[in-house]
């Protein structure tokens, strides 16, 4: 999230050093919570110890205010009757009294995490009433409620923690704030009950005729919290919301999510997947108040969610996407794996909509692209025009021209290398066509440079061998799939290219990357120029039963050997830029987190790992 200056119109060079000279001045006095108690306050009275005042003020506020509508996990604890008291009612999650006073509702543990106590923490503008004389301060107050009203009497006196951690006087903040108002966001005409914006006027502590304006936008941790751990459920909890704190840009200024629109996006249950336990779950209501149609592939762990909206929409509707696990034995849960369980999210791009990896600090994205018109056209293998067919589908050249030529935000895209079997079985089980079908189509292997030596061309491990043809499979990288087996099957060299002699009357316009019109189909820079490297299959491909195949040039229009489309891959280490910025295209799109990772516990019943699950489905 970021934070912006308001600017009405453009400002001179003297007005720009007046600003940055009040900058300098700007001085509060802030009492900054800390750590797990809510009341170990740090005043800090010299600016030049902080970077920026207004960071710290605004996250404080965050802090508190995004944990509105937290039910803590231990609520659904049943052995413990005195934590099963209701559930924090949407309107008291956060609730905006007044345009200069905000408060929050949430559960905090008590200090050895065995129970769970009902916080409102209250921030206010003075007024010039009592405890809130100064009209320039901001002011908080935190009390211990079980209904939210903070009027409630509790006694405390057995809990250590409470003489730290509550004030029911109102206690300074900041000074020097001219104004301020809290506001639930309108995106779209709606409001937005998950969505808080925060404006400030500060104004220099030695000079009032300098002040400015800082903003901010908080998004809610907990969004509308209606069926939760409060339940009590014997199974619960049992779900999740895995990226209600999601964010789609870095910096709303450079690339603002409000204006732009995201044709779709994927969320999968990467590691852990259990079909016979695990849903993703949404909110319907979203789903039709923005035009979006989600669908859930129970048998591979993928949500796929699709229809142009704008990136406000897609992050609303994502923030409420729930895990669900519905073992109704908490304690049967399959928890071997480690993490638990790992979703991934993934933005759709104009592109195409991948299908995420994350694999160590590195995330891989996934499409098959069907490509039926536009190309060369397959080998056919009938006497008509040497063989060629008309269907306009890609050669493997044309195809890797093309997924070099892609971006997904600000990655480069490549044919897909594939460098191990959990790569391998992970592509083939979840890239899927319309009908749900294992794609065939091309994918970024050659041994054009050297028969029988397996490179990859492209991407960042171009260049890299992955097999050699030395009838040893297990002298290679790792088992490639080649269809049959790699010591007696594939790859075989077997076919030729028949089509060749007529092959130089096509052109150079016929949209393979090498010059089909200089006399051979190779001369690319790290190719081979005799036109009898052509006369062979030399590229690999995915065939429809999800084994490799090596395959002529052209590619083939039949049975599990067609080729009529390609997988392309991104990667976050094959990038044009990580600097989000404003200079061009590449830095823009840098500023778009189109991608998010999330693990889950299952089986905490300490309730104080913050992966558990926390929630109740009371459906499942």
């Amino acid at each position: 999230m970021s934070i912006k200056l308001n600017k009405s119109q453009g400002i001179s060079l003297v007005e720009l050093m007046i600003g940055l000279l009040v900058a300098s001045l700007i001085s509060t006095s802030v009492y900054y919570l800390y750590g797990s108690g809510l009341k170990t306050f740090y005043q800090v009275n010299d600016t030049s110890e902080l970077q920026d005042e207004s960071n710290v003020i605004f996250s404080m506020i965050e802090r508190d205010i995004a944990r509105g509508g937290f039910v803590h996990p231990i609520r659904g604890d049943i052995t413990d009757e005195d934590n099963c008291i209701p559930v924090i009612d949407p309107e008291d999650a956060v609730e905006v009294v007044s345009g200069n006073e905000i408060s929050a509702c949430f559960d905090k543990p008590n200090y050895d995490g065995t129970k769970a106590y009902r916080y409102k923490i209250t921030y206010k503008k003075g007024n010039g009433t009592i405890g809130l004389e100064d009209t320039k301060t901001l002011y908080k107050k935190i009390v211990r409620t079980n209904d939210c009203s903070g009027t409630d009497t509790i006694d405390t006196s057995l809990e250590p923690n409470f003489a730290s951690t509550t004030h029911d006087e109102w206690l300074p903040v900041s000074k020097n704030i001219n104004t301020i108002n809290f506001a639930k966001a309108i995106i779209n005409t709606n409001q937005k009950e998950d969505i808080v914006n925060i404006n400030i006027n500060f104004s220099s502590r030695n000079n009032e005729e300098y002040n400015f304006d800082f903003k901010k936008r908080i998004f809610l941790r907990n969004r509308s919290v209606i069926v939760n751990a409060g339940n009590c459920d014997e199974k619960c909890p049992n779900s999740k919301k895995i990226f209600s704190d999601y964010v789609m840009s870095e910096n709303i200024s450079f690339w603002n999510p409000e204006v732009k629109n995201i044709p779709s996006a994927r969320i999968i249950i990467q590691d852990g997947f259990d079909s016979t336990e695990d849903e993703l779950k949404w909110d319907t209501e979203l789903e039709t108040r923005y035009g979006l149609v989600a669908n859930y592939e129970s048998s591979t762990g993928v949500l796929s969610i699709t229809g142009s909206a704008n990136g406000d929409e897609y992050e609303d509707f994502i923030n409420n996407v729930t895990y669900v696990n519905t073992e109704t034995d908490p304690n049967d849960r399959d928890d071997s794996n480690d993490p638990d369980r790992r979703l991934v999210l993934a933005l759709g791009s104009d592109v195409c909509s991948p299908v995420p990896r994350e694999v160590g600090t590195n995330f891989h994205f996934y499409c098959f692209q069907e490509r039926t018109s536009g190309g060369s056209s397959s080998w056919d293998g009938g006497s008509g025009n040497h063989g060629m067919s008309t269907n306009g589908w890609y050669w493997w050249g044309e195809a890797e021209a093309e997924a070099e030529l892609s971006r997904y935000y600000n990655l480069k895209g490549y044919l897909a290398t594939i460098t191990n079997a959990d790569e391998n079985n992970y592509v083939k089980d979840r890239i899927r066509k319309s009908d749900n079908t294992i794609p065939a189509g091309w994918i970024g292997g050659s041994d054009i440079q050297s028969e029988g030596t397996w490179r990859w061309m492209g991407g960042p491990e171009d260049g890299q061998i992955f097999f050699s043809d030395n009838n040893n499979c297990n002298d290679d990288a790792w088992v490639i799939p080649w269809a049959g087996h790699c010591n007696w099957s594939e790859p075989n060299n077997n076919m030729g290219a028949p089509w060749w002699s007529s092959e130089s009357a096509r052109g150079s316009s016929r949209g393979y990357s090498c010059a089909l019109g200089s006399g051979h189909c190779c001369g690319r820079p790290n190719g081979m120029s005799n036109n009898s490297v052509c006369d062979g299959e030399h590229y690999t491909q995915y065939k429809t039963d999800g084994d490799w195949n090596d395959l002529f040039l052209p590619g083939y229009r039949h049975g599990v050997y067609k080729t009529d489309g390609y997988v392309l891959e991104f990667s976050t280490n094959f990038v044009t830029t990580n600097t989000c910025g404003n200079t061009n295209d590449d830095q823009r799109a840098a500023c778009v987190n189109y991608l998010l990772s999330k693990e889950i516990v299952l089986k905490d019943f300490t309730y104080q790992d913050e992966d558990m699950l926390d929630l109740c489905d009371t459906s499942a």
